[in-house]
């Protein structure tokens, strides 16, 4: 097995290339030295489409609501949001000190797609905001984090990318009165390239 060679190539976010890849790639690597990796990191959100576009191999991502068919996913992780605000003075800090608080006139910053975006949607929803204020949308979810610091609104977010933003202490995790639900992070790939004996090594390795 050692002998194994050629290139696979991965895709996750900036966040997950140092908070989950790392131990899975430490493990990978002692086993197969010969295999090349190409990572590409980028939005999460574009993860599945990444595999079923088969732009890569395998990919870490969030598990969608509706798995496509054909997809295969391995669960590594329960990935939980907090709902953040800035630290600055702000229309978003001001308004939050009103009793009770105007949601519907609350900036948000929403990531443009992916779990998260959908779990902020739900939170909404639970509120009764059809019409959210939306100030920005980002790509990704890394970008948001300095945005809220800045004070242009509060977002929703997996807490590994806050706790590992550099930005982090200049913002704050508010307490909600219902709880966000966590999401699952695994690896994904196509089930007819499991045939392929890179990436069938690859996935055998996670169990």
């Amino acid at each position: 097995s050692a002998e194994l060679s050629g290139e696979l190539r991965l895709f996750c976010s900036v966040t997950a290339s140092y908070s989950h890849l790392p131990q899975v790639l430490a493990k990978f690597r002692s086993r197969y030295p010969k295999v090349e990796i190409q990572l590409t990191t980028g939005d999460p959100a574009s993860a599945v489409q990444f595999i079923q576009s088969e732009q890569v191999d395998l990919a870490l991502a969030g598990k969608p609501n509706n798995l496509p068919a054909g997809l295969e996913f391995y669960k590594i992780d329960d990935i939980s949001l907090s709902l953040i605000a800035p630290r600055v003075a702000c229309l978003a800090t001001q308004l939050l000190q009103e009793e009770p608080i105007n949601w519907q006139q609350m900036p948000f910053i929403l990531p443009l797609d992916g779990m998260a975006r959908q779990r902020i949607e739900q939170w909404l929803r639970s509120k009764h905001i059809k019409h959210p204020k939306i100030y920005a949308t980002v790509a990704g979810h890394e970008g948001i984090v300095p945005m809220v610091a800045l004070g242009f609104g509060l977002a929703m977010l997996p807490d590994v990318v806050i706790d590992n933003n550099p930005m982090s202490k200049d913002v704050s995790r508010l307490n909600l009165d219902n709880p966000v639900e966590a999401f699952d992070l695994g690896v994904c790939v196509q089930k007819r390239n499991l045939a392929n004996p890179l990436i069938r090594a690859f996935w055998e390795m996670l169990d």
